[in-house]
């Protein structure tokens, strides 16, 4: 009967174990798509930023009377 639970137990342990080291697989997976969203919305973010100065520049030197290329 001790010789049952303890296999029962083991059994159970070890299949705890698996699972954890799934989450824990599917966690790292996880953090390393959100990680490469992040980098990628980051970067298409800094050049919207840099689309809008450039504009902006152009903007301003149409109103000041210029071409495009500011001259």
């Amino acid at each position: 009967s001790g010789t049952v639970l303890r296999d029962a137990i083991a059994t159970c342990v070890n299949e705890a174990r698996g699972q954890f080291d799934h989450v824990r697989d599917e966690l790292a997976q996880l953090q390393k798509l959100l990680s490469d969203a992040i980098e990628t919305l980051v970067a298409s973010f800094n050049g919207i930023a840099a689309h809008g100065r450039s504009q902006q520049a152009i903007a301003v030197s149409i109103t000041k009377g210029g071409t495009e290329h500011g001259q």
